[in-house]
């Protein structure tokens, strides 16, 4: 169950549509590899995961792979199944562009004397969380951007 969980939060979080199939490479224990290879089927219904294989030993795997660990198990995904690399570029440029805007604002705002003196305290310290969290989201941007190049 939490494989699945798994599988699933990652394919929201890279905006994967459900009727896409992507493939999956299991990583397990020798005496589980029996019991997982049956399970394959249902990864296929409830993760929408296709052509899972399992196996007993990690080997090479490509840096631009994804990786989900569970306990007893990991989970390989290659990025190809996932994305197409060009597209997920060009969208994450451009999430760029918009968080670097938001920060852009944020900071025109606090840097404006005007609007520190007359905002009440809980509004700038509003406005610093959001410029804090939009700092956050550029660097974790900037880093998903590097490993797709």
């Amino acid at each position: 169950m939490e494989l699945v969980r798994s599988i699933r939060n990652l394919r929201a979080e890279m905006k994967v549509p459900p009727a896409q199939r992507i493939g999956a490479r299991l990583v397990v224990d020798q005496a589980d590899a029996e019991a997982f290879a049956t399970m394959t089927g249902y990864l296929g219904k409830l993760a929408g995961v296709e052509n899972a294989t399992v196996y007993t030993e990690t080997g090479e795997i490509p840096k631009s792979d994804v990786h989900i660990v569970c306990e007893g198990i990991e989970a390989v995904i290659p990025l190809s199944s996932l994305i197409d690399p060009e597209k997920e570029r060009a969208r994450i440029q451009k999430e760029i562009e918009r968080v670097s805007g938001d920060i852009s604002r944020a900071a025109a705002k606090l840097s404006n004397e005007g609007f520190l003196a007359k905002a009440p305290q809980s509004v700038v310290d509003e406005e610093k969380a959001k410029q804090s969290a939009a700092e956050e989201m550029l660097a974790k941007l900037r880093e998903r951007l590097e490993t797709l190049k």
